[in-house]
């Protein structure tokens, strides 16, 4: 890989990019001792279209926009979906992982969860609604589960409170 930047005794060290073989942008932003740390954008090699094809002629979209904390996503960032470049996860990471409070997105756009994660789980208290984004249930996650306390809806119209487990 390629790169442009500020370097400390040879190696990337502040702000710069890191290119693919081909020279899309792998990665743009801060790095401390070679590796990111502090805010910077991950980059998908190329696009891929509606059939699957790759197109390395074409930049990819983002991947992952936010902070690092030795190379890992530590604090706040967001993901994108690779293919169509649209927001799929914005919220707390820690050491790489979804971790406290986010909100996930269908690949329409429309919020498909908000609440607290969990090592990359909806975990703790989050509401869930469906891909048209009526709400579909408020209460306890656990690991990606409706479980204890909580209440259910069908198309945005409420259904009952209940005990949940999973």
């Amino acid at each position: 890989k390629k790169y442009e930047g500020q370097l400390e005794k040879g190696i990337p060290h502040g702000q710069g990019i890191f290119y693919y073989e081909k020279g899309n942008k792998y990665y743009e932003g801060q790095f401390e001792n070679g590796i990111p740390h502090g805010h910077g954008t991950y980059y998908c090699e190329y696009k891929i279209n509606d059939y699957g094809d790759e197109n390395s002629e074409i930049q990819g979209y983002k991947y992952y926009e936010g902070d690092f904390v030795n190379g890992k996503k530590h604090g706040y960032g967001k993901i994108y979906d690779e293919k169509y470049g649209t927001i799929r996860y914005e919220g707390n990471f820690v050491n790489g992982r979804m971790h406290g409070k986010g909100t996930e997105y269908n690949i329409k756009g429309n919020v498909s969860y908000i609440g607290q994660y969990k090592n990359n789980w909806q975990h703790g208290q989050g509401t869930s609604f469906d891909f048209d984004g009526n709400i579909e249930s408020i209460g306890e996650h656990y690991y990606g589960l409706l479980n204890g306390q909580g209440r259910k809806y069908f198309l945005g119209n409420f259904l009952g409170t209940g005990e949940f487990k999973t």
